[in-house]
């Protein structure tokens, strides 16, 4: 798939926070900065704005390829971990240069979203290793009302063990949708397992 790409910088960044912090009463906001020029600098910004939207129940904010990496994965988390009526998350942040430290981010921020039932979260193509699949899997079982999941964790220099730790808190929900509803990636996709894409 052809994607074009802009050229938004952490100042343009900064302006859409800017905007979006005025919207108090918005409840769904989808933001799409995929393909820009945003490192952790502009992560700040946009969590800077969203953090200020309290009323927000659906965010789907999609980063993915920017030149983002832990400290800005940690904005994010930091950005995220207020929005309590959040009930739809849909986070992309593939292809940045997050690795253990910034998964680890990531799973504080979303376990604390108690109100979430429709989850999907993608870092493919990141260094978050098996650590950071045994974090995220621990998050998700904090998750007591989700009822749809998609994890994207194809590309990520995990082990089949990693796939196994959020496969086992998966077992654990018993409402989970079915897998016709509910998606695995890792890089699998309704419990597909491409070994060629995990480390023995």
């Amino acid at each position: 798939m052809f994607q074009i790409c802009n050229e938004i910088s952490n100042e343009g960044a900064q302006h859409i926070s800017q905007g979006i912090k005025q919207l108090e009463y918005l409840t769904y906001l989808n933001l799409n900065l995929s393909c820009n020029e945003i490192s952790n600098e502009g992560a700040q910004h946009i969590s800077q704005g969203i953090i200020q939207l309290e009323n927000l129940t659906h965010l789907n904010l999609d980063l993915n390829s920017n030149r983002i990496s832990n400290e800005g994965a940690q904005h994010i988390s930091q950005g995220i971990i207020q929005l309590e009526n959040l009930t739809h998350l849909n986070l992309d942040l593939g292809f940045c240069d997050i690795s253990l430290k910034g998964a680890q981010y990531i799973s504080e921020g979303i376990k604390e979203l108690k109100n979430l039932t429709n989850l999907e979260l993608i870092l493919y193509c990141n260094k978050t290793q098996l650590q950071g699949a045994q974090y995220i899997s621990q998050a998700i079982k904090q998750l007591e009302n989700l009822t749809y999941l998609y994890i994207d964790l194809g590309a990520t220099q995990i082990f089949i063990q990693g796939g196994y730790y959020i496969g086992d808190e998966i077992i654990e929900f018993k409402e989970l949708s079915n897998s016709e509803q509910g998606i695995i990636n890792y890089p699998i996709k309704v419990f597909k397992i491409s070994l060629m894409e995990l480390k023995v």
